[in-house]
């Protein structure tokens, strides 16, 4: 089963989420922002994508807290969970692999 990891506020993620509905696929939804993912999570995550991938770096909370740190992964983890706002979204995991829906063609090519 498929877990998306949405931001309802977000054009893109809401873009991804209509996709999902229409693919057939049984799939969660999680509103990451009211329900952080956990530590496990989020280092699945970290490790599958990488930070540059995983950050939306230009969000003021990047900037103020994640900037110019030389952080590691525990770092980063224990930051996302203080700012979420920072995680890149969408993100739609199958459990074993990752995908950021910027642009949504990237969940696209993970479904098929």
């Amino acid at each position: 089963m498929l877990t998306i990891y949405h931001n309802p506020r977000c054009s893109k993620s809401r873009e991804a989420l209509a996709l999902l509905e229409s693919s057939g696929e049984s799939f969660d939804v999680v509103n990451y922002l009211e329900d952080m993912p956990s530590t496990m999570v989020l280092r699945d995550a970290l490790h599958a994508l990488s930070s540059e991938v995983l950050l939306r770096i230009q969000e003021p909370d990047y900037k103020a807290h994640f900037a110019n740190r030389d952080m590691t992964d525990e770092d980063v983890v224990a930051l996302l969970q203080l700012y979420p706002k920072v995680l890149q979204r969408p993100l739609v995991t199958d459990g074993k692999r990752w995908v950021v829906g910027r642009p949504i063609e990237n969940i696209q090519k993970f479904l098929k």
